[in-house]
């Protein structure tokens, strides 16, 4: 019988009528059982790390690795492994447009020191000397 439990949420007590989610004999959504409930996931912290470092592909591995267990062991970080994707996807997308294009390291660090001159970013002291 799938009736409402005690409390009227459903049979086991957590709203959705049935057994607890487990994962090799772990109550995933009981805190004492689960050793990771609510910790940050590491996956996810050096997924952002390395985006932000511009490395190619593993920071997307990672992220969609952390983004699977935070969901799965209930962790924090859920949106720091998503913005690790998004900005190593981006990256990547640049990085493989700029070799498309025949751009380099040099020619794109020239046109931003181009443009920081443009908007002011070289000149002198700003004292004028009489």
């Amino acid at each position: 019988m799938n009736g409402p439990g005690p409390n009227g949420s459903g049979v086991d007590g957590t709203g959705r009528g049935g057994a607890p989610r487990q994962y090799h004999g772990i109550d995933l959504d009981d805190p004492a059982s689960n050793p990771l409930y609510g910790h940050w996931d590491p996956y996810a912290i050096v997924a952002f790390v390395f985006a932000l470092s511009s490395i190619p592909v593993l920071p997307a591995v990672m992220g969609g690795i952390a983004m699977w267990r935070t969901r799965t062991f209930r962790m924090k970080g859920f949106g720091l492994a998503l913005a690790a994707v998004i900005l190593n996807v981006l990256v990547t997308i640049v990085d493989v447009w700029m070799m498309l294009a025949g751009v380099s390291m040099d020619d794109l660090t020239q046109w931003l020191q181009q443009q920081s001159g443009l908007l002011g970013g070289e000149g002198g002291s700003g004292s004028v000397s009489a």
